[in-house]
């Protein structure tokens, strides 16, 4: 049977809290993706316009990469982009 990770990132604790419910329930491993700088308590206000969260998801750049080419990356971008409004899409890539 193959192993199931949940990987996470949680500024605030609250997505934490999910996450360890669900990898609890499925039987997967659990994986905390931490900032090489902690967030203080300030830095996750997405109500603020210069907070660390906004301006962290705003201006980026993606490269989508698959390591799998058996069903072609077809349009995977378009299906991405409405999760990172602003963000410049580079082609995707099959490894």
């Amino acid at each position: 049977m193959a192993k199931k990770l949940a990987a996470f990132f949680s500024a605030s604790g609250v997505t934490k809290q999910a996450a360890g419910k669900l990898a609890k329930q499925e039987g997967e491993d659990l994986f905390e993706i931490k900032p090489v700088q902690p967030y203080t308590k300030a830095d996750p206000d997405w109500t603020n316009k210069k907070s660390r969260s906004t301006l962290e998801m705003t201006g980026k750049t993606i490269s989508p990469f698959a390591t799998s080419g058996g069903s072609g990356y077809g349009r995977s971008n378009k299906g991405l982009e409405p999760s990172a409004a602003g963000a410049k899409f580079n082609p995707g890539r099959m490894m």
